[in-house]
């Protein structure tokens, strides 16, 4: 025997209304430029407990990080803690066979890249595996095919950004040209070190000091 269904609540609305349904955008019926106001009954389906929990399952949570995520970050997940233990043992350790191999491989070519890199770039990259890097990423078709040219020319700091493929885009047009804020700088500048020169901490003045000098040391 069927659960009668369970009466929620009645409004009452002037003019035409529109009803939505999953992503579809319906008109209803008595929906006429004629009609003067319509009552919307709310009603309630009850269900079994079971039922009510595999539905509520099966909707899952609107704040769940999960629809956000990536397919590939899904399967990586699943893999991870869905999979049996030797078949993800065994992926890792041939993936980590193939690169380690790879990378002997590339020493002599990755001297080269380096030493062509600016000064300040050499510092900041030292022993890191650029190539080798490229490689991988283009054999996992990784959407950011320019990422490792953008890290071996350094990232720019002003100027249009590249398309990552990855991150989800967000056009924000600049508020300055680069002339405009060059001009700006002059009195920004020593606006801002005027401000800075008049604190009355000098123990956090000089743990400030010590510790820009500590950055240009390692550059």
């Amino acid at each position: 025997m069927l659960a009668p269904l369970v009466y929620l609540h009645r409004q009452f609305y002037g003019g035409p209304f529109r009803v939505d349904e999953d992503v579809d955008v319906k008109v209803h019926e008595s929906c006429t430029p004629e009609s003067d106001s319509h009552e919307i009954v709310t009603v309630g389906v009850p269900r079994e407990a079971m039922d009510f929990l595999a539905r509520a399952v099966k909707a899952g949570h609107p704040r769940t990080v999960a629809v956000h995520l990536s397919e590939t970050i899904k399967k990586v997940l699943r893999m991870n803690f869905g999979g049996d233990d030797y078949s993800l043992t065994k992926e890792r350790s041939a993936f980590l066979w193939k690169w380690s191999n790879r990378a002997k491989e590339l020493i002599e070519e990755e001297k080269h890249l380096h030493a062509s890199l600016q000064p300040h770039l050499q510092q900041l990259l030292r022993g890191k595996r650029l190539l080798l890097l490229k490689e991988v990423l283009v054999s996992l078709n990784y959407p950011d095919s320019t990422l490792v040219d953008e890290i071996s020319s350094g990232f720019t700091l002003h100027g249009w950004m590249q398309e990552s493929n990855v991150f989800p885009k967000d056009l924000k047009r600049p508020e300055y040209s680069l002339e405009m804020v060059r001009n700006m700088a002059k009195g920004l500048n020593p606006m801002i070190f005027a401000q800075v020169n008049s604190t009355s901490d000098d123990e956090l003045a000089r743990a400030t000091w010590e510790s820009t000098m500590e950055e240009l040391e390692k550059q």
